[in-house]
Order: structure tokens, then sequence, then C-alpha cells
């Protein structure tokens, strides 16, 4: 979703276009060391981008609230560490990162 201009509309076509019952499996970048998304449309260069975001694609970073704006777009959200399902070894060995941005976010409708 970060990578994604206009995310409020992606959101909500996505929770059109889910049947009900449906469960839409979404990851996207999360500083879990923010409160709340950082955004700012006034940065449109890669350089921008990198430097803000630390991506040069990246539209903006998400933090913690990214729970509560896919739960705006109608979805009930389970955030999943995805990484606890594996050993410390399968971590290393699969490269899954060291747990400040691997969350999916399980979104049923």
């Amino acid at each position: 979703m970060g990578h994604i201009p206009d995310e409020r509309k992606a959101i909500n076509e996505l929770y059109r276009v889910l049947k009900p019952g449906g469960i839409a499996l979404i990851l996207s970048l999360v500083d879990l060391k923010r409160d709340k998304t950082y955004e700012n449309t006034m940065y449109t260069t890669k350089n921008d981008r990198l430097m803000h975001y630390g991506e040069p694609d990246l539209c903006r970073l998400h933090g913690i609230d990214f729970k509560e704006r896919l739960t705006a777009g109608g979805f009930k959200v389970e955030a999943i560490d995805y990484r606890k399902y594996f050993s410390e070894k399968e971590q290393a060995k699969f490269s899954l990162g060291n747990g400040e941005r691997e969350i999916i976010y399980s979104c049923t409708k």
C-alpha cells in the first residue's frame, strides 16, 4: 500500500471486490516506531522519497496506525508477525527480517 498514490481508494476497492467472508492478505512496509503514517505529497522525486521513506518509490511510510487505516475501509484486521512461526535458524536462512517491518495484515470482509 505504501507504493499506491491514492491509498484510501485502493483500500475501498479491495473491500468492494472481496466476497463476503473473503480474506485479503496485505503486506506493506511499516515503521513500528511511528504511531502515525508518515506522508507528504510534496515528496515527488525519487531522492525525496528515498530520504524520507527509505525507498525511492514509496508514497508514504506506514506507522502503527496502518491497521486503523485498513479498518476504516471496512475490514476486520488482524496483524500477524509471521516470523514467530519460524525458528531463529529459519528466520536467518530465509532472511525474514529483524522484526521491525515484518507484519502481514489479514483483512476479512
